[in-house]
């Protein structure tokens, strides 16, 4: 069989015939799906301070932080050992939730954004546990 016919065929459904779906140019200021509900689980305060949220948090935090912030937060976690930047130190600084929440979203410095990776709800409880431990001093 010639290639030729599966050829035109491929090239005929390619093309912008009325049997086409058309599809309107985005409006502007249009805004993605899920969007609004996004931002607004990534609004102050944030979700109640709960012992679970607290939990959530503890275990995201040694998850996605304690690699580079070390598990006390002290910017000495396993990846300062093979040669990547010491991170800065997490606790005992005045960091609110709401910044600690934007930084795990925007990233800062050598720090990649986060945002793809950890989602609002779990920012907020790994902001909230760096907050208590910060307070407590431990």
């Amino acid at each position: 069989m010639k290639p030729w016919p599966v050829l035109m065929l491929a090239l005929a459904a390619c093309g912008d015939g009325p049997d086409r779906e058309q599809h309107a140019a985005i409006p502007p200021d249009s805004v993605p799906r899920g969007t609004t509900e996004r931002l607004a689980n990534l609004a102050a305060p944030g979700p109640p301070v709960t012992s679970t949220l607290l939990a959530v948090g503890r275990d995201s935090y040694g998850g996605y932080c304690a690699p580079c912030h070390g598990k006390k937060g002290l910017g000495d976690g396993p990846v300062v050992e093979k040669g990547f930047p010491r991170p800065p130190a997490l606790l005992r600084t005045t960091r609110s939730p709401e910044r600690i929440v934007a930084i795990i979203g925007n990233g800062t410095g050598m720090m990649p954004p986060l945002a793809g990776q950890v989602p609002p709800r779990r920012r907020w409880a790994i902001a909230h546990y760096l907050v208590r431990e910060d307070a407590r001093g431990d």
